[in-house]
C-alpha cells in the first residue's frame, strides 16, 4: 500500500493549480530545482513544515526540525532528491513519472482533468528536477511505518 498510495497520492497532490486545495505540497514548488550549487535545499523553512506536516498528518506525531524523527526523513528527502536530479541531469532516469504514477485524472470521477468537474487540476507526467520522487519516497517511507496503521 504504501508503494502504490506515494506514487499516486503525491502527483495528484501537486496536481492541483490553487497552492490553497493542495492537502500535504502547498509550500513545495516541484518545477523549480531549489538545490542550491553544494545540493543543499535552499527552501528550508517550507521543507521543515512540509516534513512536519507529513509526520502529523500519517504518523501522528511531532516531528519538529531537530527531532531524530525529523532528521530521518529529512536525510531519506535530501539523499532521494540529490541522487535522482544526478541520474536525470546525466541522462540515466527519464524526466517522465512511471506511468502508474502519472496524475492525468480525477480519481474520484474516474475524469481526465480537462473533463472533470473541477477545472483547477493540471496533469503531472513530468518531474525534470525529481522534487516529485523525492517527496514519494518520503510518504512511502512514513506509510511504511507501522504506527501509521495504528492510527
Amino acid at each position: 500500500m504504501a508503494n502504490e498510495m506515494g506514487c499516486v497520492a503525491v502527483p495528484q497532490d501537486f496536481a492541483w493549480t490553487n497552492l490553497l486545495d493542495r492537502k500535504y505540497f502547498a509550500l513545495i514548488d516541484p518545477t523549480v530545482n531549489t538545490l542550491d550549487a553544494n545540493g543543499v535545499p535552499t527552501n528550508i523553512g517550507d521543507i521543515e513544515s512540509t516534513i512536519e506536516l507529513l509526520h502529523a498528518a500519517f504518523l501522528n506525531e511531532a516531528a519538529p526540525p531537530g527531532s531524530e524523527a525529523f532528521k530521518e526523513t529529512y536525510d531519506l528527502l535530501l539523499t532521494v532528491w540529490q541522487s535522482g536530479l544526478q541520474r536525470v541531469t546525466d541522462g540515466n532516469e527519464p524526466i517522465a513519472l512511471p506511468q502508474r504514477c502519472k496524475a492525468t485524472q480525477d480519481l474520484l470521477e474516474y475524469k481526465s482533468f480537462a473533463q472533470s468537474s473541477n477545472p483547477n487540476r493540471i496533469p503531472i507526467v513530468t518531474d525534470p528536477h525529481y522534487v516529485i520522487r523525492a517527496w514519494m519516497a518520503v510518504v512511502n517511507y512514513l506509510l511504511s511505518d507501522a504506527r501509521f496503521l495504528l492510527n
